[in-house]
């Protein structure tokens, strides 16, 4: 028996694992601390995935693993997954049907100022909210070449619907850059 059975036998905790905002797994393994986990050897878990820890709540998207060897060398014993910042849970939307008020400011701050975000801010807020930068770095230079064209239609961003729909996160910022290259 490996020693890390042993030690989630007496004190193991539920950790579900996501991948692509899909769960795929739910083990039993160690909380280390808020930043990681260690996990059983045999799970299937990557770079990028969220764990969920079923007790805390708290998620980290992993971006380090490394195998921990049995105490002979002979095997496996754990992975230790390991994140560089904890996600942030978002809070709940608030939506307000209130048909025609021109003029009118809703939302919990009534308030219709916004912030005006540029290339170089949504840059920064992609690289503290994920590690696979790929489809991101897509979406940059599609509103860059927009900017320079000075047109934002909606057949150059389209494809970015479900992106933007799984990663709420970014949205906001986003919708501030597109506003103020529209409205200055």
């Amino acid at each position: 028996m490996r020693m890390f059975d042993t030690l989630v036998q007496a004190s193991g905790t539920n950790f579900s694992i996501f991948r692509n905002s899909n769960k795929i797994a739910t083990v039993k393994g160690l909380y280390y601390d808020e930043l990681s986990v260690d996990l059983p050897f045999d799970c299937d878990v990557r770079i990028g995935d969220v764990i969920l820890n079923e007790v805390t709540e708290e998620k980290i998207v992993v971006g380090k693993l490394k195998k921990e060897l049995t105490v002979t060398g002979d095997g496996i014993d754990f992975i230790h997954a390991s994140a560089t910042s904890q996600i942030q849970t978002q809070p709940s939307n608030i939506v307000y049907n209130v048909g025609t008020a021109y003029g009118s400011a809703f939302g919990p701050n009534a308030s219709s100022t916004y912030q005006s975000a540029s290339i170089d801010d949504l840059r920064k807020i992609i690289a503290a909210n994920t590690i696979d930068k790929g489809k991101f770095n897509e979406l940059i230079e599609a509103l860059e070449k927009c900017s320079k064209e000075g047109s934002y239609d909606q057949s150059s961003l389209s494809r970015f619907s479900s992106l933007l729909q799984k990663n709420s996160w970014l949205t906001e910022p986003v919708a501030n850059f597109i506003l103020s290259k529209l409205f200055g």
